[in-house]
């Protein structure tokens, strides 16, 4: 530091052209490819970083200004600035935490002693009653109401908070459900109906009757006529339910075995 402000004067007052034409003159002295000096490299790091600083009106000015006034400490808030660029985000929100707690533990204090010194006051002016046991009640009485106010652990800033969120959650969720029964009336209302399908016509249903006043058809053979003739007779006689004769039967059994020949 000491050596850079007995720098600071050869710089001071020089000018963009004539830093310029010393870093072109430097450079080409300390560049590593020209000298073999054990430390060029390092002095050439140093002569870029310092040519940075000087070709920018900006950068100088605060350079000067750290020269003279030195690095912030931490009176100044610029220190804290730059400590908390340095955390991480966790780290930053757990000393932001922190700092809130001890504030908001520090005003519950201030304001339960402003409420004994509202206690105080009032405790001088019922002194001044007549009646001591109305001065007595109502001094017990702000002692009651003064130890509302004062401070407890479960009362710092993130107990609060994790109250508070819980208490939203649940709030948040009442809302919801809430929310959801209302438009379930809506939903059912849009909702069709399904339809009904169609009844389908049943087929109606015929039933036959057999025609018994049907009689055989006429052929040219005397054989087969009387032969359809016997059988038509027979036919009536089933219908009308009277018994079968011995030459009903026998006339059966003919016409079975005729049809029917045994052995088939």
């Amino acid at each position: 530091m000491e050596k850079s402000k007995q720098y600071r004067r050869y710089y001071k007052d020089a000018s963009v052209g004539e830093i310029k034409k010393a870093y072109r003159r430097l450079s080409l002295e300390w560049h590593p490819d020209r000298n073999s000096a054990p430390d060029a490299s390092e002095k050439f790091r140093q002569i870029v970083s310092i040519y940075e600083v000087l070709k920018s009106s900006e950068l100088r000015e605060k350079y000067d200004n750290v020269l003279e006034f030195g690095l912030p400490d931490w009176r100044q808030p610029i220190y804290y600035y730059r400590k908390m660029r340095k955390l991480a985000w966790y780290e930053a929100i757990i000393v932001l935490i922190a700092v809130s707690t001890i504030a908001h533990y520090l005003m519950m204090w201030a304001a339960y002693y402003e409420k004994y010194l509202v206690l105080k006051q009032s405790l001088k002016k019922s002194r001044k009653r007549d009646k001591k046991g109305e001065a007595e009640g109502s001094v017990t009485q702000l002692h009651e109401a003064l130890e509302v106010f004062r401070p407890r652990f479960h009362d710092l800033l993130p107990f609060l908070m994790a109250r508070g969120s819980w208490d939203l959650l649940k709030l948040s969720i009442v809302l919801a459900r809430e929310q959801l029964s209302r438009k379930e009336p809506e939903i059912e209302e849009e909702v069709p109906e399904p339809r009904r399908p169609a009844p389908v016509p049943r087929a109606p249903e015929f039933t036959y009757e057999v025609a018994t006043d049907l009689k055989a058809v006429s052929t040219n053979n005397p054989e087969m006529a009387a032969k359809y003739m016997s059988e038509a007779d027979e036919s009536q006689k089933k219908q009308s339910g009277a018994p079968w004769s011995c030459e009903e039967l026998y006339q059966l059994v003919r016409l079975s075995t005729e049809k029917f020949p045994p052995g088939i």
